[in-house]
């Protein structure tokens, strides 16, 4: 049985949208389906963007130039950085490492791989002699693991 949208429902999905599960916890008797779909009615859907070849090579040399996250969000704006990192993952974008990333307090257990990293990978990255990756922990900053290709 279809129940017409109340004003006091589109106004908390206005101000709670896009975070669905607290929607769902505000609307109990709203479907996911219906919360997505009424949304959409409304016009309060963030439009998918779609990457033009230019901005995709504007991506790729602010890669290769490892800028920073607050820089990339300038040279996109209107874009949100999970976006903009999700479509330089998807496009295998690598960002270099640079001056600016604290390699000195790396430690990973093995005193070769964490002096290779603080004296020599960024050099070797720069010369294609290997690429280098540390996994970090989104929590507190700090680099649970590292690799060497």
């Amino acid at each position: 049985m279809y129940t017409k949208w109340s004003a006091s429902e589109d106004g908390l999905l206005r101000n709670i949208y896009p975070d669905y599960p607290m929607l769902e916890a505000r609307l109990p008797n709203r479907t996911l389906s219906a919360i997505k779909h009424h949304v959409q009615a409304l016009g309060i859907v963030r439009r998918r963007h779609i990457w033009t070849n230019v901005e995709v090579a504007r991506l790729r040399k602010a890669y290769r130039k490892s800028v920073a996250d607050k820089e990339l969000t300038i040279l996109f704006s209107g874009l949100r950085l999970c976006q903009i990192k999700s479509k330089a993952s998807y496009i295998g974008a690598e960002r270099r490492i640079a001056k600016r990333h604290n390699r000195k307090g790396f430690d990973c257990g093995q005193a070769e791989l964490n002096d290779f990293l603080a004296k020599y990978a960024r050099q070797a990255h720069d010369s294609g002699a290997s690429k280098t990756y540390a996994a970090v922990d989104a929590a507190d900053g700090r680099r649970s693991s590292a690799s060497i290709r």
